[in-house]
């Protein structure tokens, strides 16, 4: 018999709740009791540690199947981050339902191309759509840090990051109570879906998609357990009365219920005090024969998004920028307000006063000479000249590279909106698409017209400041430099027109001293601009009566700001990307044909399940459930062929030869503590020998050799089917991860702070005692 090689035992530096291996590369997150992740090498090399933040603990991990170069962490607040695995940086984050914890993540990657598909086709995929848009458009660029004070939206996608995007479709399952959150790419929602709905039960243990994604098997649990039922869980108990359900769809020339039950052991266990394992079949035939579509319409909507998420990031540090400059000239100006008094006159009557005559009030001496002195006001004029610049840059370099992006891409999905016969399924509405390209293209006008204001009002800044600074060195009797000594008279006309237009006092006493800030803020503009400082397009759109009258004409933009512009936008938006997830969730129903369902009984207490699929060798998928049964010493092999409405069980108990004769000593002999996956082919299981020992064993179990009956019920013992073993030593453990790419498991012991780790792939041991599973 094979045994397992001892590698190293290492400490761990939290309280590890749950462990999981890279798909691809040597790596294990390790996620802690108080929401830390950590992430290590196989040579337990320390790669990034995730701190915890405010989401609570660790619920659910998943890696990308592709590469396992990301990986998403769920949160009891609800939330899912993906991080990248190089740095640990925020990819991407989702929220389902807020402070409902997630349950279970399961990220798979299509695998359907040339295979013998559920309906017995072979169908294969050829790509029929190439996304042209990096042809014509640049990567969107990073914003700079400089001048921005804000902190990007945690929900919103990173910009152009080729990870999101693999060459094969991808879905991230996510359970929250009794809903099924799909999200293809790990990004975008395509459906959800309430399971409550197909039946009624407890809690979802798991569900498992199909290699082809044509069927979508979900693991439940049912009935009410008690609390001598939860006390003899914890205890270990290991003698009890098991009692296995069929319904419909079995041979009759299959184990008959007397016969099941006899094959478990007697004792006080009672299934209608103890949770039932359930499982359904859904059908997801929009996911297999719509792979295609699918993977489009993910795409360009993620690209959508991330345009979308550009553009209001860039808006945000647009804001930042100006907003700590605008208030301090705002309260510079109330002050003067509040010095002179309600009878007094205003700043711009005064200052008007003191341009076209050059007499000073004795409050705007004070006012000179106190507020506006020669170095604040260098430092105001040198802060808003940087400050405009910087926004031009942002609108530039940043806010019209989005929207542009944002209206090409918008086009786009349109355009497949209105091909029926391919995209109908999504439920998107082709006028909900193009009102939502009308209003990107308000954004867009709206933006270049705030691109006008800047640039009309740069001068006038720099006039005023320039004046203002030599009429405080005459107020103060101090030499004027000669360079600034002259005015002409277009710079004198620039003073007063700024005078005019931007140093009044609005009905709640604040001052607006220019034109830029009342575009970044949500609500309507307080001095809409003239048309000479409209872009070339507003006024080729305005002056052309075709153009004026036509659908796609801005009719309500003109006295908004750029902010309620683009929240009108991004509420359309969000409409928009709500569709195809109501629509696709109402197209998955249960199986028409329903294959027999296996009702067994489980602990309440230490449930557990992991599940596999895969392509077999005639090019079939096919899916398999392990179920952890109550007691503890059983377990359950679901198999699933999806070619067929076919479902086969194996009930495998773990009996010794020395135990035959005595059936109430067989789980005091062994029961399970662990269970998970190592290949399609092998099922890994942590082994507890008795009930209150430490002594732990390994052992791996070689599916293909069990007796699987097509469509029936089997009842095996285990030890028969064990191809490898290895005791543990005296060292409580509790859980357990395997790679079957890394031929490695790491082991966790009972005080959840210290790891084993083992070789899965050694060599043949003998006659050891070592690997003598009939010698515990």
């Amino acid at each position: 018999m094979m045994s397992f090689q001892q590698l190293d035992d290492k400490n761990v530096s939290i309280e590890v709740k749950l462990m999981l291996w890279s798909p691809k590369m040597d790596l294990i997150a390790l996620a802690g009791d108080k929401g830390e992740v950590l992430l290590m090498r196989l040579s337990w090399q320390r790669v990034w540690t995730r701190l915890p933040g405010s989401d609570g603990c660790v619920t659910a991990l998943a890696w990308r199947p592709s590469d396992g170069k990301s990986l998403a962490v769920g949160y009891t607040s609800g939330r899912i981050l993906v991080l990248d695995v190089e740095h640990g940086e925020l990819v991407n984050s989702i929220t389902c339902v807020a402070e409902e914890p997630i349950h279970s993540l399961d990220w798979v990657q299509y695998q359907g191309d040339s295979i013998v598909d559920c309906w017995g086709r072979t169908r294969e995929h050829q790509l029929w759509f190439q996304d042209s848009s990096e042809r014509y458009l640049p990567p969107l660029p990073v914003l700079p840090k400089v001048g921005y004070t804000g902190k990007n939206n945690p929900e919103h996608v990173r910009p152009e990051n080729p990870q999101q995007l693999t060459d094969k479709l991808s879905l991230l399952l996510v359970v929250t109570g009794k809903l099924l959150w799909i999200y293809s790419f790990a990004v975008f929602p395509i459906a959800v879906i309430n399971l409550d709905k197909f039946e009624s039960f407890r809690r979802v243990k798991s569900v498992c998609l199909s290699p082809d994604f044509g069927f979508l098997d979900v693991a439940f649990s049912t009935g009410v357990e008690s609390d001598a039922t939860q006390s003899a869980d914890r205890n270990g108990s290991q003698s009890g009365e098991g009692d296995i359900k069929t319904q419909s769809g079995f041979n009759n020339t299959g184990p008959t219920q007397s016969e099941v039950t006899n094959s478990l052991p007697l004792g006080d266990f009672s299934p209608a005090q103890s949770e039932e394992f359930n499982s359904m079949r859904l059908t997801t035939e929009l996911f297999s024969l719509g792979s295609d579509e699918l993977s489009i319409v993910s795409r360009k909507m993620i690209r959508i998004v991330q345009s979308r998420d550009h553009v209001s990031d860039t808006i945000q540090a647009m804001s930042d920028s100006y907003q700590g400059i605008c208030l301090e000239m705002d309260s510079k100006f109330q002050k003067y307000s509040e010095l002179v008094g309600p009878e007094g006159g205003s700043v711009g009557d005064d200052l008007m006063e003191l341009l076209l005559w050059g007499s000073v009030t004795p409050e705007l001496a004070v006012f000179v000479s106190g507020e506006l002195s020669e170095k604040n006001l260098k430092k105001m004029g040198r802060c808003i000249e940087s400050s405009y610049s910087y926004i031009q840059k942002l609108i530039g370099d940043h806010l019209l590279l989005g929207l542009k992006a944002l209206v090409f891409h918008l086009e786009d999905l349109l355009g497949m909106v209105r091909w029926k016969r391919k995209f109908h399924s999504f439920g998107m509405d082709d006028s909900t698409v193009d009102a939502v390209c009308n209003a990107a293209g308000s954004v867009l006008l709206k933006a270049e017209e705030l691109l006008c204001v800047l640039e009309s009002n740069m001068r006038k800044i720099k006039s005023f400041f320039l004046w203002l600074y030599v009429a405080i060195l005459r107020v103060s009797e101090e030499r004027v430099p000669p360079q600034f000594a002259k005015f002409s008279r277009n710079d004198i006309l620039f003073v007063s027109k700024f005078i005019q237009d931007n140093l009044i006092i609005e009905k709640d006493k604040s001052f607006h001293l220019e034109l830029v800030g009342q575009y970044l803020e949500d609500s309507p503009l307080t001095k809409p601009i003239i048309h000479e400082n409209k872009s070339t397009l507003i006024k080729l759109m305005s002056n052309n009566p075709l153009l004026k009258d036509s659908l796609n004409y801005p009719k309500d933009i003109h006295d908004k700001s750029l902010v309620q512009v683009y929240n009108q936008f991004n509420n359309k938006l969000e409409e928009l990307i709500g569709q195809p997830c109501k629509a696709i969730g109402s197209l998955i129903e249960e199986s028409p044909n329903p294959i027999g369902r296996f009702v067994l009984p489980v602990s309440h207490y230490h449930w557990q399940s992991d599940h596999t699929s895969f392509i077999s060798p005639d090019k079939r998928p096919i899916t398999m459930t392990a179920v952890l049964g109550s007691p503890i010493g059983t377990v359950y092999l679901l198999r699933r062929s999806l070619a067929s409405d076919t479902a086969d069980c194996i009930v495998m108990n773990f009996d010794p030869p020395d135990s035959r004769t005595n059936r109430n000593a067989l789980f005091t002999v062994h029961s399970i503590r662990s269970l998970q996956w190592y290949t399609h082919e092998s099922l890994t299981l942590l082994l507890q020998p008795h009930p209150n020992s430490s002594q732990f064993a390994l052992a791996m179990i070689d599916v293909r050799e069990l007796p699987w009956k097509h469509n029936k019920l089997s009842v095996v013992n285990g030890i028969k089917f064990v191809t490898q073993y290895r005791r543990l030593g005296p060292v409580a453990m509790d859980t357990m991860a395997v790679s079957g790419t890394r031929k490695v498991a790491c082991i966790l012991h009972a005080k959840h702070r210290r790891v084993s780790l083992y070789d899965l792939d050694a060599g043949d041991s003998g006659t050891s005692p070592n690997s003598s599973f009939t010698d515990m």
